[in-house]
């Protein structure tokens, strides 16, 4: 979900807004191998979070909880990355809202699952 959350974002931006999220306008909508790269990431993080959790539900009293403050904490430095470096306000802020989506969509797919299971 998490990889798919980003090509779709990814395609929103550039498609529909024309902000030029990971790559320069000339890239087109679809983008170029940052877009893979972006999609891969989230996929991973995604995995990550969910061994994160599971380690969490083995080891500690209230993992929810603890899992709720790293994924927060994390998904809130990632969301607030793209502004450390230089460039245009656009692409910054879409890339920070795609990034909040994912980090918001795998923490509560992730904590609705292991409470399911």
């Amino acid at each position: 979900m998490a990889a798919l959350i980003a090509v779709v974002g990814i395609l929103i931006a550039r498609g529909v807004f024309d902000i030029a999220v990971l790559a320069p306008k000339q890239s087109g909508t679809w983008g170029n191998a940052n877009t893979a790269t972006y999609a891969l990431v989230a996929f991973g993080a995604g995995l990550l979070a969910t061994a994160v959790l599971h380690v969490l539900l083995l080891t500690t009293p209230s993992p929810f909880t603890f899992f709720g403050w790293i994924l927060g904490l994390c998904t809130l430095a990632a969301t607030l990355a793209p502004f450390a470096a230089g460039g245009d306000l656009a692409p910054k802020a879409a890339t920070g809202v795609i990034t909040a989506v994912i980090g918001i969509a795998v923490w509560s797919l992730t904590a609705n699952a292991a409470r399911r299971s």
